[in-house]
């Protein structure tokens, strides 16, 4: 009989919690209203950030020549870069490899060469200079890896910002219309939740398919870029309370 009341107590105790639980947030009293709501913005906003990428690459018999060469290549881009303060300047991706020209295939003989590369990253607002400045590096021979246009993170900010105040005017106002359909006269935002946010970083257009071939040329025109614009998707939520 003990045994079979304990079992009934166990079974009693937890469904008496769950009628106690309160939410945190909301403890409606009577007469109020809970309304789940969200809203969605979108813009349109103007790329102001340019960012080129551009590497050298060398090959060759000798490792010592090939990382020389690496070397002195992105020396001379530095010291090119040094004369355009608008543009900042940033070395990435060393790396020296050793591979067979013939793929190892059984029926060529082997032909072991060394491989070398390292980039460098340009990054302005100012987009005539910074492609005045890949131009030249370009000619000194470095290939063009990636050329876009983006938005600055200060940019991008703002309109997350001026986009997170709209939304929460869209839901105020959506969250009055509901109380007063429903004869009550305050709506209070609880619970805003801002997650699911999308900016996304779309390639720009740039002129000339064949970049890398042309690298090499010294009499080369530097690389041209159209700016675009990048949609910001900002999903805006949250909980009213209706009294």
């Amino acid at each position: 009989m003990r045994v079979l009341m304990i079992f009934a107590l166990l079974l009693i105790f937890p469904f008496s919690a769950h009628a106690q639980y309160k939410d945190p947030v909301f403890e409606l009293a009577a007469g109020d209203s809970l309304l789940h709501i969200n809203a969605t913005e979108t813009r349109a906003v103007d790329q102001d950030l340019l960012i080129a990428t551009l590497r050298i690459e060398v090959e060759d018999a000798s490792n010592k020549k090939v990382q020389n060469d690496v070397n002195k290549g992105m020396k001379a881009a530095l010291d090119l870069a040094k004369d355009y303060a608008d543009v900042k300047t940033v070395t990435r991706g060393y790396n020296i490899n050793q591979y067979d020209k013939n793929g190892s295939k059984p029926d060529r003989p082997r032909d072991m060469v060394w491989k070398g590369s390292q980039t460098v990253e340009l990054k302005s607002k100012d987009a005539d200079k910074l492609l005045e400045l890949a131009g030249k590096i370009q000619s000194a021979g470095f290939l063009m890896d990636g050329l876009e246009y983006t938005l600055s993170p200060e940019v991008a900010a703002q309109a997350q910002d001026e986009m997170l105040e709209a939304a929460l005017e869209k839901l105020q106002a959506r969250a009055m219309r509901a109380a007063k359909a429903l004869g009550k006269a305050e709506a209070e935002l609880k619970e805003i939740d801002t997650q699911g946010n999308y900016v996304p970083m779309p390639k720009a257009n740039f002129r000339g398919a064949q970049m890398e071939m042309m690298s090499m040329a010294s009499d080369m025109e530097a690389p041209v870029a159209s700016a675009g614009e990048t949609t910001i998707t900002m999903n805006v939520s949250a909980k009213a309370l209706l009294r």
